[in-house]
């Protein structure tokens, strides 16, 4: 699997490159997770194997899956900040693997990513991004998804803001750009914005620079990918859409 890197782009005003950082959802099949066309590997990773890599390839910051933390207290969020700070890193809390707040259904997986916030704020992150779905919400009706997941992200963003903190949901292959840029603007916080994902934006059927055009004035962070098109997959996010080296493939 291709690396996903990523960076969080800076105010307007701020003339600085952005900030680059890496996933740990890069190195998936090193915490056990398999995809459908996906061979196993034998190697395994804790936390801080990944931290260590990070460090090595000398980026500045991390995007952490917390599907690959395990625990998520208070307690364990401080000690992990330790181990960011020996390695000079800063991180992103990543919410919301695989599906997210199931496209606004499951008052459980809510209660998870409001929980999820006080991680965030102990391990010192300035943003903690979040899913709303995944590939197989794609053909589900777009009002429905938008008048349930509007007012649970409201609120997530306001207790987010009594936090310091900034959320940025990603178009997780259940989302066009338009779609999304047209939710978050129906939540209308201040501290709600976009984590942009070219991958899989051109999963769904966008244009990836349009795309990108569109969700720039809310985007707080990149997800940048390369994939190799495949004609049968075009219209079908659930369908194989291989990553390759960046600039290798069709983004």
């Amino acid at each position: 699997c291709a690396p996903c890197r990523w960076g969080i782009p800076r105010p307007v005003s701020d003339t600085s490159r952005p900030i680059v950082g890496i996933d740990s959802f890069s190195y998936h099949r090193y915490f056990g997770e398999v995809g459908d066309w996906e061979d196993p590997s034998p190697l395994r990773w804790t936390t801080g194997d990944f931290l260590d890599r990070a460090a090595e390839l000398g980026v500045e910051t991390v995007s952490l899956q917390t599907v690959y933390l395990g625990d998520l207290s208070v307690a364990a969020m401080r000690d992990l900040r330790v181990q960011l700070d020996d390695r000079g890193l800063s991180a992103v809390l990543a919410w919301g693997h695989r599906s997210g707040l199931e496209s606004g259904t499951s008052p459980k997986r809510f209660e998870e990513a409001s929980a999820c916030l006080d991680s965030a704020e102990a391990l010192g992150s300035k943003l903690m991004r979040i899913v709303c779905g995944d590939q197989f919400a794609w053909s589900l009706p777009v009002t429905e998804r938008r008048e349930r997941l509007t007012p649970l992200l409201r609120e997530l963003a306001a207790d987010a803001r009594e936090r310091g903190l900034d959320l940025a949901v990603e178009n997780h292959a259940d989302w066009a750009m338009g779609d999304l840029v047209r939710l978050i603007e129906a939540v209308d916080a201040p501290n709600l914005g976009i984590c942009l994902d070219l991958g899989n934006a051109v999963r769904v059927g966008d244009d990836a620079v349009a795309a990108s055009r569109l969700a720039a004035p809310r985007v707080y962070m990149v997800q940048v990918k390369d994939v190799a098109i495949q004609r049968e997959s075009i219209g079908k996010p659930w369908a194989w859409w291989p990553s390759v080296p960046l600039g290798h493939g069709d983004v």
